[in-house]
């Protein structure tokens, strides 16, 4: 039978559920995400999975991620196994290339994925990004320099960009 293997942890600032394939990380959840969101998602995208508790096939994942959202790494290089497809996996994967301290709009991400009229599709796409952190979707913000919407919510957002030295984003 087929895996997901599962943990949760506290990174210091939030409590954090990741979930991790034979390939690399799935999903991840924090802020307003909830740990019934968290199994519904993957029941979901996995169905006829059995899902693991396993900390120790998650552990490197999760202490990069601490490492990260303490301060301690730019970079989340770690594999993923990225559930997604059409415009929003062309928009996710462009995403990942965002470096670390940079912005970039919805327009502008819309237009990497190759269709610069879809700002408000690749929001769409950003707001389903399951793996967050490492698909850094807290890089996008709105037009006109203003902090735009994040599933962690505005103040996470603002940290995390914060963190590595965006600052001045309008509300």
């Amino acid at each position: 039978m087929k895996k997901i293997y599962f943990t949760e942890f506290d990174s210091g600032k939030w409590k954090i559920y990741l979930a991790a394939s034979d390939k690399g990380v799935v999903k991840i959840s924090y802020g307003a995400s909830s740990k019934f969101d968290f199994f519904a998602w993957l029941e979901d995208k996995f169905p006829g999975y059995m899902f693991e508790k396993n900390d120790s096939r998650t552990s490197a994942y999760a202490s990069n991620i601490k490492k990260y959202i303490n301060g301690k790494i730019k970079k989340l290089d770690i594999p993923i196994d990225l559930q997604a497809n059409g415009f929003t996996k062309k928009v996710l994967t462009k995403l990942k290339k965002v470096p670390y301290g940079k912005t970039v709009t919805y327009g502008e991400l819309a237009a990497m994925a190759g269709n610069p009229r879809a700002s408000r599709a690749a929001g769409t796409a950003c707001s389903k990004n399951p793996i967050p952190l490492v698909i850094p979707c807290h890089r996008v913000i709105a037009a006109g320099g203003r902090i735009g919407k994040y599933g962690g919510g505005e103040r996470l957002k603002r940290k995390l960009l914060e963190n590595e030295g965006v600052l001045g984003l309008k509300d």
